[in-house]
């Protein structure tokens, strides 16, 4: 049983790191749903370009199934509106009118119509007001032809007429002696653009030198970011014109060009990209007899990507990046795309760590030993000297025998001649 749960402990433990060399923490759900987990730069620069060596786990270390997205660029929406209809007359015995009214008097070059299936030929006109009162030809002897749709009880029918922006429009049908066709409706086809978000890449550190005539710049992003937009801030006169390249550095040498373009003081220096990769960019600007500009500063943009899966209430799940080389993962989620709801949680990346082993010291190969040349050997001061030392104590010893041997004769000398004074 012991052996069994610290089995357990060990294998969710070591079960993200078998995938992983990047790890970044996503935050916690606000709530059991499917979510948009907003992916940084420089995650995405870890990516290969199928973004197939990104894996998702959960707070059990169980492997999570996604989605990625990315956003595009401008994206268009085309929509079937419907004017309003103001009034309609008729006479039998010649002509049918419906009326409709453009409220914002908008620019339009066409007009569908909603018309009940017919298997008829009949003839429109087409005419247009800005009062209701007096009208203008728009489109006259238009042929309606058993136009029907088998599989509808309802067909459109497009008119394409010049550009004209009234705001009212008349629809008649001339049916002469018969029943006129029956107009449903008519509208126009809305088309509106969204453009896509970004999201700013870091910036590149920059180096300027001058060539002769010629500026050259060489960018370093410090990792092989993609890149969706390049805008360069350019100090220099007032008025220039300057013809430019743009080149990307090739890993085994070199530089590819990119995109040749003309810095102009009267527009904006943007570049436009469909995911480019690149780390190590060069820019380099034809000054020919004018004084070099400098380029200050440059911003890419990434359009935003993200990844879309389904997590628990507060969950604290990983994202783990393994090598390029890595294939993509394969999800049943991708076939119910168009089930998931429109309105997701969006939750943000947290740290990225880099979890690649660091180089151990105890794998590196042993130093060679260090081998220290004898000391040469010192000669003392001669008072320092050993022997020195022991000759100077036995003469100390000497002297201080002698001495002593002395003093003892002086006092048996003086001992004699004291006794016979007395």
């Amino acid at each position: 049983m012991r052996f069994t749960f610290v089995a357990l402990l060990l294998f969710s433990g070591i079960l993200p790191a078998q995938v992983g060399d990047w790890e970044a923490q996503v935050e916690p759900s606000p709530r059991p749903a499917y979510c948009d987990i907003l992916l940084s730069p420089e995650l995405v620069a870890r990516l290969n370009p199928e973004f197939g060596n990104l894996r998702l786990y959960d707070g059990q270390a169980e492997e999570v199934p996604y989605l990625v997205f990315s956003e595009g660029h401008v994206e268009q929406e085309v929509a079937l509106r419907w004017y309003p209809r103001v009034r309609e007359d008729h006479w039998r015995r010649w002509y049918s009118r419906s009326y409709f009214k453009n409220p914002r008097a908008d620019l339009i070059d066409r007009m569908v119509l909603k018309i009940r299936n017919a298997d008829v030929r009949q003839t429109f006109w087409l005419s247009g007001s800005d009062d209701l009162q007096r009208w203008y030809i728009v489109k006259e002897d238009f042929a309606y032809a058993s136009n029907y749709d088998p599989g509808s009880s309802y067909n459109l029918l497009t008119l394409d007429f010049p550009p004209v922006d009234y705001k009212y429009y008349k629809v008649e049908i001339r049916h002469h002696w018969h029943e006129p066709i029956q107009i449903m409706g008519a509208g126009y086809y809305a088309v509106s653009e969204t453009a896509g978000h970004y999201q700013p890449v870091p910036r590149p550190a920059l180096a300027q030198t001058e060539n002769n005539d010629r500026s050259v710049v060489d960018l370093d992003f410090g990792a092989a970011h993609y890149i969706d937009r390049l805008f360069f801030e350019i100090d220099g006169p007032e008025m220039y014109h300057r013809e430019a390249r743009l080149e990307r550095k090739q890993a085994y040498g070199g530089y590819e060009l990119l995109e040749k373009f003309v810095l102009d003081s009267r527009s904006v220096h943007l570049l436009r990209f469909e995911s480019l990769r690149a780390r190590d960019l060069r820019l380099t600007v034809e000054n020919a007899d004018d004084k070099p500009l400098r380029v200050a500063a440059v911003q890419a943009l990434q359009l935003q990507k993200y990844l879309t899966a389904k997590l628990a209430k507060g969950d604290s799940a990983t994202l783990l990046i393994g090598p390029e080389s890595q294939r993509a993962p394969v999800y049943d989620l991708a076939y119910f795309t168009s089930d998931l709801p429109t309105r997701r949680p969006r939750l943000r990346t947290l740290n990225l760590v880099d979890r690649r082993p660091r180089p151990d010291t105890a794998s590196r190969p042993a130093a060679p030993p260090i081998v220290e040349s004898a000391p040469t050997p010192k000669t003392k001061p001669f008072l320092q000297d050993k022997a020195f030392l022991w000759i100077g104590i036995v003469l100390i010893v000497g002297l201080l025998g002698y001495l002593s041997v002395r003093m003892l004769r002086d006092l048996k000398e003086d001992a004699p001649a004291a006794d016979s004074e007395k």
